[in-house]
């Protein structure tokens, strides 16, 4: 499989294309020759469960539909990443471990192709970010690319993932760290590479902008970006990049998704529905790390409200999240606990075995 090469992008310069080519490249070949280890390490158990709560957001109160019937079937396969790093297919229905699929993931994002046959995630053994995949049923993990948060998209071409700098203690990179942010999109199962940098008044200015989760509308087109905070948390957004017309993967000026709550509201993270809605955790207030409110809602790309799901507790945070092909239910882990809602009604506890990520 082809993988991304910093030579593709025409703009940067030969002491950044010598340090991802150096480093990361050489660093894939050496470890394509790495097992996936069988998993070892017990699943912690997490303390308190969510519950549904008043809405704090002092907006007008939003019509939640509620089921007058049995809600619909769950999706046919679940993984999940578990506290202690080991990636697991669960029975969707249950919540219950089926099978252990590798051991060494991390990062908030897991990925299962549209067939449901294989699973992309995301391991960190050293300095270098690798996402592998794995069959559904099991077998050997094969290194597909360098980097972090992948994402398949919805017909199974492709698949998105964030190139970003190396963490402490790895070898130095450039003065300037924000020539080292990529978004790529990788053709499956192989092919030329399309890459997304920050945009020229970032880079200039020295900004970066970290990559949180990425999701694919169902037009196999557009990716909503959600960033992280920053340093100072007031960096959080969602942005929607066209990966046929767009160069970046942040906005060149503005904000991304509008958020129609105001007053410090910001997505904490979002994802696209089948429906080209997204999926949020709307959270106040950007000034601090503790959230005074946050709300598990759809939102269309004006930023309105469509359904709010559920007021969601300030003790944890809401990460992972995600939405079934059916349209029906939307997945998220509240602290490490896996919960889900169907057609937006009040959510219900899947598993707290412990995770760290999740998708179906």
């Amino acid at each position: 499989m082809g993988t991304f090469d910093p030579k593709l992008v025409s703009d940067s310069s030969r002491a950044r294309r010598a340090l991802l080519g150096t480093l990361g490249l050489a660093f894939l070949t050496a470890a394509c020759a790495k097992a996936v280890q069988p998993p070892s390490g017990a699943i912690t158990t997490p303390t308190g469960i969510p519950s549904r709560q008043a809405s704090s957001t002092g907006t007008a109160s939003i019509d939640v539909p509620t089921h007058r019937g049995p809600p619909p079937p769950r999706p046919p396969a679940l993984v999940a990443v578990t506290t202690a790093g080991n990636l697991q297919s669960l029975d969707p229905s249950t919540g219950h471990p089926v099978a252990t699929l590798a051991s060494g993931a991390t990062g908030d994002e897991v990925s299962l192709t549209p067939d449901h046959t294989q699973v992309y995630f995301e391991t960190a053994p050293d300095c270098f970010h690798q996402i592998l995949s794995v069959p559904l049923r099991g077998g050997a993990a094969t290194l597909v690319a360098a980097g972090s948060h992948p994402a398949v998209s919805p017909d199974g071409t492709k698949f998105a993932y964030a190139v970003e700098p190396l963490g402490p203690g790895c070898p130095s990179g450039p003065a300037n760290a924000a020539t080292l942010y990529y978004v790529v999109v990788q053709p499956i199962p192989g092919g030329t590479p399309s890459v997304f940098s920050l945009p020229p008044s970032l880079v200039t200015t020295h900004q970066t902008r970290t990559v949180d989760h990425l999701s694919w509308a169902p037009d196999n087109r557009r990716l909503v970006v959600s960033i992280e905070g920053g340093a100072d948390d007031k960096q959080w957004s969602a942005f929607v990049m066209d990966t046929t017309t767009d160069h970046y993967y942040a906005p060149e000026s503005g904000a991304g998704v509008p958020v129609e709550r105001g007053g410090g509201f910001y997505y904490r993270q979002a994802v696209f529905e089948p429906d080209g809605n997204l999926f949020a955790n709307v959270a106040c207030c950007s000034g601090g790390k503790a959230p005074t409110a946050t709300v598990m809602a759809e939102v269309d790309l004006t930023g309105k409200t469509v359904h709010e799901i559920s007021s969601g507790l300030t003790d944890r945070d809401h990460t992972s999240l995600a939405a079934d092909s059916g349209g029906h239910w939307v997945l998220y882990l509240a602290g490490s606990d896996l919960v889900a809602s169907a057609d937006a009604s009040a959510p219900t506890i899947v598993s707290t075995a412990g995770f760290v990520a999740a998708d179906w």
